[in-house]
């Protein structure tokens, strides 16, 4: 095994039945922007957090493959962090959606990247090209749609909108649709794209152009975002954040886990 396969395996942390990146942010960009200089293929980031490991149980095997088979999963959640910690396997940092985009396309603008973007609204996306022309101007977006309402993957309004980004020359390829929908979309049509680097950003283009606040710096370093997001809404998060207490039942049969696996190499 070559050292850089070796360094490659010290920096992922087996949790919850897949291996999550284990560093730093500032790390995390400059190698996924040389991913996108050198690379020859497509490369898939997934962003999971306790919402994304308690859901991944309803999803297709298929899904759940595809998830797990993603080059890189970053910890996107204090919550994922402090169970790696609980579990003895510690993972350095959280890195959340949020706080990876705006270095990302701060990165992709210097090297004057070509980015296609799938939002939510045709409103946000143009928010986001206002904010990328003002702040990021030397990123080409190449592409930006808005999925319909009760937008469905596997349409052939999906299909249609897949096909057309076929001959565009895109480097990134941003896809905020949320949790499994952008996931789904990545795994079945990222490859028939040109791009290097393909990423689930969820809400951080909303919390990027101000239309959804971030907590406080006080509560995010306290793994406490996610009360301030359930403050914000509390009709659509507060059952999705209570669902997502079952996250406790995964630990504990994590935690058995990794027990009998010591016990048997002990």
């Amino acid at each position: 095994m070559s050292f850089s396969m070796l360094e490659e395996k010290a920096r992922n942390q087996q949790l919850f039945g897949m291996s999550f990146y284990n560093g730093d942010l500032q790390t995390a960009v400059a190698e996924m922007l040389s991913w996108v200089r050198q690379g020859d293929h497509l490369r898939v980031v997934v962003t999971p957090n306790v919402d994304h490991i308690v859901n991944l149980r309803n999803q297709s095997s298929k899904f759940n493959q595809d998830y797990a088979g993603a080059y890189w999963r970053l910890p996107d959640g204090m919550p994922v962090v402090w169970a790696s910690a609980l579990l003895g396997y510690p993972l350095r940092s959280r890195i959340p959606g949020s706080d990876l985009l705006p270095q990302l396309l701060a990165g992709a603008s210097e090297r004057q990247f070509n980015v296609a973007v799938i939002g939510a609204s045709s409103e946000l996306l143009n928010q986001f090209k206002a904010y990328c022309r003002k702040h990021h101007p030397g990123i080409n977006l190449v592409s930006l749609w808005a999925a319909p309402k009760m937008f469905d993957v596997q349409s052939s309004v999906a299909a249609a909108h897949a096909q057309s980004l076929h001959q565009l020359p895109i480097d990134i390829l941003l896809v905020g649709l949320g949790f499994p929908k952008q996931e789904t979309w990545i795994f079945k049509y990222g490859s028939q794209t040109s791009a290097k680097l393909a990423v689930g950003i969820g809400a951080s283009i909303e919390f990027l152009v101000g239309t959804k606040p971030r907590a406080p710096a006080w509560m995010r370093e306290r793994g406490l975002e996610w009360l301030h997001r359930m403050m914000q809404e509390p009709q659509r998060l507060a059952p999705r954040y209570l669902h997502d207490f079952y996250f406790f039942k995964l630990l504990l049969d994590e935690w058995q886990r990794t027990k009998i696996s010591g016990r048997k190499h002990g």
